[in-house]
């Protein structure tokens, strides 16, 4: 949620806030839902082969455009392959992290079993590749700058259409005859202020929009053993739909991306 009233938001499909027993109803029955359903793991700290933890998850989901979600879903294809083409590419690799291994040591242990694995060689002809992308929409958009915000409610308006059309006058002053100066003035005048009103026609469309598209801002890989919680996710907040809300919300909503 924004803390700005004026600025343009995705609607919920969830109401929100929860009240606070509602809340604490349906953050119990998530959890019990998420191990019964397979979001689950040992637990780091006490590790035992006898109990399970419900792996961590967003109680709530985010509002997103279903089309700009096609869209990125099309490209994974694309991310994917150039993604296996980098981790395959010795040279682009030790590259580009020669720098980042002096002072990440994270990153410097990951490069050295890297290093161990190419001086043996691969022994599997076969590899897979689980990709998490991190996607964003973009809200600083010119569009949806303050001063579209202000031209979408006529605010400049009048001072854009009054320079153009004082700017064609100015133009076609010393040409011709009075009355085909008076003609051309007004052809031009009407051009003018048609280009002002479609111009403000499209920034009051894109100002009332939350986004103008989305960015991918991190890719990562997935533990085979945790590549579940993907669609795991998915039926999860499904449930928690149906528990706190009308069951049908996922078809009611245009937004939801089912």
């Amino acid at each position: 949620m924004s803390s700005d009233a004026n600025t343009p938001v995705l609607p919920n499909c969830i109401r929100l806030p929860l009240a606070e027993d509602e809340l604490l109803e349906v953050t119990a029955k998530a959890k019990d839902y998420a191990i019964m359903h397979g979001a689950a793991m040992r637990s780091k700290t006490a590790f035992s082969p006898d109990s399970l933890n419900f792996a961590p998850f967003v109680l709530v989901p985010s509002s997103f455009p279903r089309k700009e979600f096609e869209k990125a879903v099309a490209l994974q294809p694309i991310i994917n392959r150039l993604m296996h083409n980098v981790a395959h590419d010795e040279e682009f690799i030790t590259t580009t992290l020669a720098e980042t291994i002096k002072v990440d040591e994270f990153t410097a242990n990951l490069f050295n079993i890297y290093r161990k694995v190419l001086a043996h060689g691969f022994t599997q002809k076969t590899s897979l590749g689980m990709l998490r992308s991190d996607l964003m929409l973009e809200s600083g958009c010119p569009e949806l700058s303050p001063r579209a915000l202000r031209s979408a409610a006529g605010e400049d308006g009048g001072q854009d259409a009054g320079a153009a059309v004082g700017q064609g006058a100015g133009a076609a002053a010393g040409t011709g005859s009075k009355e085909e100066e008076h003609q051309e003035q007004k052809e031009h005048r009407e051009v003018q202020l048609s280009r002002a009103t479609k111009e403000r026609e499209r920034r009051a469309t894109s100002a009332q929009s939350a986004y103008c598209c989305w960015k991918q801002v991190e890719i990562n890989t997935i533990a085979s053993g945790f590549g579940h919680l993907g669609p795991a996710s998915k039926t999860i907040q499904r449930h928690i739909a149906s528990v706190c809300c009308d069951p049908t919300i996922w078809h009611t909503c245009p937004r939801a991306v089912r």
